[in-house]
């Protein structure tokens, strides 16, 4: 049985030392590791990084509901982009992110959100990593702690005639125009940027990689999710509540049962029905 798993770097490589409980003579055995000195380098890493994050002055406990207070962030750096630009002197930083751009049925969203340097919340990440339950407890918890927010949808029925390109940037542009709080600058999702005066940078996969565009990427996806499941009472043939529009096995028996519904987009389903 495995008791412990401790991660060793050497240079770029890393290694697990796994320790095990095995029986010697009838009896249990832990065999214990001594600590080599590339472990002690690495604890000084550790430190030095987390000066860094300190440096930003995070107020997680402050916002943070008890039942997410346990849950352990990604250990990939989400505030890489945000640590650069506070070094040249921006102070105010907008996200932008947009969901169900590949979905069969419903609107797109877009998220759009400004934070102030001094707030972290270490369990926003990539909203597709997410549980929806963590989802819909972060929502509550980055609209708290935002110097503004914003939500905008594209409906089906626009995205099929501007195509569902279009539609993700528009809803985008809709969401940062609709802030009171204008950032200094504008960290947005995917290869291109948005129609706004305001600086920015596009960032493919920016949900993954910046946690201002990750806490955008909740707000779009909760607030879509929400949508759907209020819009699916009107469609008892449809389980809109569980699969959101997206194209599942599930979805696609329905749509060949009952057709098409004023939510679906035609330009996704020509070759479904």
């Amino acid at each position: 049985m495995i008791d412990r798993v401790e991660l060793v770097t050497r240079g770029r490589v890393r290694r697990s030392r796994l320790y095990y409980l095995r029986n010697l003579s009838g009896r249990k055995a832990r065999i214990e590791g001594q600590e080599d000195s590339t472990v002690k380098t690495q604890k000084k890493k550790q430190v030095k990084s987390v000066k860094v994050v300190k440096s930003l002055k995070p107020k997680p406990s402050k916002v943070l509901p008890p039942e997410l207070s346990a849950r352990k962030s990604r250990q990939k750096d989400l505030l890489l982009h945000e640590k650069a630009l506070l070094s040249k002197g921006v102070r105010v930083i907008g996200g932008v992110d947009e969901a169900g751009r590949g979905c069969l049925a419903g609107p797109v969203f877009a998220g759009a959100v400004v934070y102030p340097p001094d707030v972290v919340i270490p369990e926003v990440d990539d909203s597709k990593l997410l549980s929806a339950k963590i989802r819909d407890q972060l929502f509550d918890v980055i609209c708290k702690s935002a110097i503004d927010w914003s939500v905008a949808m594209v409906s089906a029925e626009e995205i099929d005639k501007i195509n569902i390109h279009r539609a993700s940037m528009k809803a985008m542009q809709i969401a940062v125009s609709q802030l009171k709080k204008s950032p200094e600058f504008l960290l947005v999702d995917g290869r291109y940027p948005i129609p706004q005066k305001v600086p920015q940078k596009a960032i493919v996969k920016g949900d993954r990689l910046s946690h201002t565009i990750a806490a955008a990427s909740i707000l779009a996806k909760v607030s879509r999710d929400r949508w759907m499941e209020e819009e699916s009472k009107k469609y008892p043939g449809f389980s809109f509540k569980k699969h959101k529009g997206y194209g599942t096995t599930e979805h696609f028996d329905e749509i060949k049962k009952n057709g098409l519904t004023p939510l679906h987009r035609k330009s996704f389903t020509t070759a479904i029905t």
